[in-house]
């Protein structure tokens, strides 16, 4: 490990401080999933790296000791290895990888001790999730079928006509044993689970069922609590979404994340299995209620949450039965600048003393840190990316203004390195996706993020978060809610306007860009306005009715955006469509799209360009093969970042 980071400080430049490339981008050590060992003495994480050939990145074991010293590297494989998590007892960590000649990840073993890793049973299919159970013996984790002998006989052959909809594996729970490998099926195959949870006497099972596997179940499941044996099953309807379930230490309470009012804003719930009480948890407060899956600590709940432009990670004090979730209380533990978007976001030793988190800065990536909980103090474990600490970036400032309405609206504005009071700039706007997503004050260089990027070249970014936006409240988030492109829209040119207004942004030389809905919001702004004179969109939306029939996740993600489908409200969707109002667009647009998308097929970017062509206005389309809504390879996100920076330069500053 130590050379490890003797070769990065070696390749980091020699002649001073330089601005934030591309290519320093694609060169980051990604850390996430950090899991502190039940005694709270190591912290076992992954660090992901991009690979220089046409391949998804790589990632690897780490451990470092919760009380400082040199990170260990833990596995050296040329596929992957992540998930990693101990068992209670402390003797292994179990973790996924897709080792040898089976497809798919599966369950391999670690000696905590030290020693080779041992693959877990010989399952086919590839494992989705898993959990200990609180004795060490067995591993419960999520599967589908594996192919039969005839369907894998049949694949060979080329004999592989499918049908869609049809030919589905169901993800089942299974329990295999750590001694000796006993592998057995817990639930049915006409159920797919999508997350579960043991109960803390191994008993009973808290599972959320969808009806098929496909993505569009995500806002459509129930709860499942079955017992263990089968002698026993209750259902709570819901709706309820994709995160795993947690049991309160007496097993008598189930919390899981269940939809509210706004489809996609869902809010921890607590179901009493005694009394059949609903509690939605901090139901009553401003921001997001609660980011990520809570833990179980001395009884009472940790979670972490959005709350504007940046994050915490507290303590949730439930109110009684009177007082509803406006008795709820959230007790900061410590706020950080952001912890990521994957699901597990923290974790805590068996004592519930010290917790061990992944975090960033502003000039750095995420990196391990551990707190004492008793005692408040903190102390960072890694630093991955040292390299990063020569280069000069662009200052981040929060700033504040009124939306349409006068609703109050927020972003951060990242100034050109270098900036110089008094001097305008060229300002880029960078719209986030989602629409249900945020953008936060923190680290912001990658293929996805452009704003330390574009600082570098002297322009200035605005990343805001308009109505339609998380961290903010329910009912901010549910602003957008029929009206794509309308008000959010308006909240983001009125934050454009603040930037002139304080001098900053040359009005003369704006830009417009984003990925996924913030591709939709550019391909649709651009039919509104020409005060742009340049725009990206990535992986954007231009025909909704379209799209509707394409995607993955219809049925569900637009009904409950637009509260009906395009075949019932065909002028709803067609009238927030950019392609119906393209012969407005003025503004040269680079468009940049994944042929291997299917969140937003690829013939989304296929309509606005030749939509654009047909009617003369200045565009470029890039597709990049294999690629799925989010980037993968390394050679793409140089080549995208690449294209979007020397796109805007040279519209916007020349």
């Amino acid at each position: 490990m130590l050379g490890w980071l003797v070769w990065l400080v070696i390749a980091s430049p020699a002649s001073g401080p330089h601005v934030f490339t591309p290519e320093d981008a694609i060169g980051i050590h990604r850390v996430s999933d950090p899991q502190i060992s039940p005694d709270g003495t190591r912290v076992a994480f992954v660090v992901t790296d991009l690979r220089d050939k046409g391949e998804a990145p790589n990632s690897d074991l780490f451990v470092v000791d919760a009380r400082g010293g040199e990170p260990r590297r833990l596995t050296w494989n040329e596929k992957s290895d992540d998930h990693p998590r101990w068992s209670p007892d402390g003797r292994w960590l179990a973790f996924l990888s897709e080792r040898g000649d089976v497809e798919g990840a599966q369950i391999h073993l670690l000696p905590s001790a030290g020693g080779e890793a041992q693959r877990l049973g010989k399952g086919k299919a590839a494992v989705d999730d898993f959990q200990w159970s609180a004795d060490s013996r067995a591993i419960f984790y999520l599967a589908p079928d594996a192919p039969s002998d005839d369907e894998e006989k049949k694949k060979k052959e080329k004999d592989d006509a499918r049908v869609v909809d049809g030919d589905l594996k169901a993800k089942r729970l299974h329990r295999i044993d750590v001694e000796g490998g006993k592998d057995d099926v817990l639930t049915p195959p006409t159920e797919s689970l999508f997350a579960f949870s043991i109960s803390p006497d191994g008993t009973r099972i808290a599972e959320i069922v969808g009806a098929t596997p496909l993505a569009c179940e995500y806002w459509r499941m129930r709860l499942v609590v079955m017992a263990l044996d089968g002698s026993a099953r209750r259902e709570f309807p819901g709706p309820f979404e994709t995160q795993r379930p947690l049991w309160s230490g007496d097993g008598k309470t189930i919390v899981a994340l269940a939809d509210s009012t706004h489809p996609l804003y869902g809010v921890w719930t607590s179901l009493s299995l005694d009394t059949g009480r609903v509690h939605r948890l901090l139901e009553g407060d401003r921001p997001t209620p609660i980011y990520a899956p809570p833990q179980i600590v001395s009884g009472s709940f940790v979670a972490s949450r959005q709350d504007g432009l940046r994050q915490a990670i507290g303590r949730v004090h439930v109110g009684g039965p009177s007082d509803g979730a406006d008795g709820d209380a959230f007790e900061p533990l410590l706020k950080i600048s952001a912890i990521g978007t994957q699901a597990e976001t923290f974790s805590i030793s068996a004592d519930g003393k010290h917790l061990a988190y992944a975090t960033q800065s502003e000039t750095t990536p995420e990196d391990v840190w551990v707190v004492d909980l008793p005692s408040g103090s903190g102390r960072r474990l890694t630093t991955m990316n040292p390299q990063l600490a020569s280069i000069a970036f662009g200052e981040l400032r929060d700033l504040r203004w009124k939306g349409a309405d006068g609703l109050p609206v927020e972003g951060v504005l990242v100034l050109p390195v270098g900036y110089e009071s008094g001097k305008r700039y060229p300002l880029v706007v960078e719209v986030h996706g989602g629409p249900a997503w945020n953008w936060w004050h923190g680290f912001l260089g990658s293929w996805h993020e452009w704003a330390q990027m574009l600082a570098g070249e002297g322009i200035a970014v605005l990343l805001p978060n308009p109505r339609g936006s998380t961290g903010y409240g329910r009912e901010f988030c549910a602003g957008n809610f029929k009206d794509w492109g309308g008000k959010d829209l308006a909240d983001i040119e009125a934050g454009v306007d603040e930037v002139v207004h304080l001098g900053i942004a040359d009005v003369e030389r704006l830009g417009f860009g984003g990925w996924s809905y913030g591709g939709f919001m550019t391909a649709w702004a651009m039919t509104r306005t020409t005060r742009y004179k340049a725009a990206v969109m990535g992986a954007g939306l231009s025909d909704l009715p379209s799209f509707h029939g394409t995607t993955d996740i219809t049925p569900g993600f637009f009904e409950d955006n637009f509260g009906a489908s395009p075949y019932t409200s065909p002028d709803t969707y067609r009238g927030r469509s950019a392609i119906e109002s393209i012969s407005k667009v003025k503004t040269p647009v680079l468009i940049l799209h994944g042929e291997g998308d299917d969140r937003v097929p690829v013939s989304q970017a296929w309509e606005y360009y030749r939509g654009l062509k047909a009617t003369g206005v200045e565009t470029q389309l890039v597709v990049y093969p294999r690629e799925p809504h989010s980037f993968h390879e390394k050679a793409h996100q140089l080549d995208l970042q690449r294209r979007v920076r020397d796109w805007f330069k040279q519209k916007l500053t020349k």
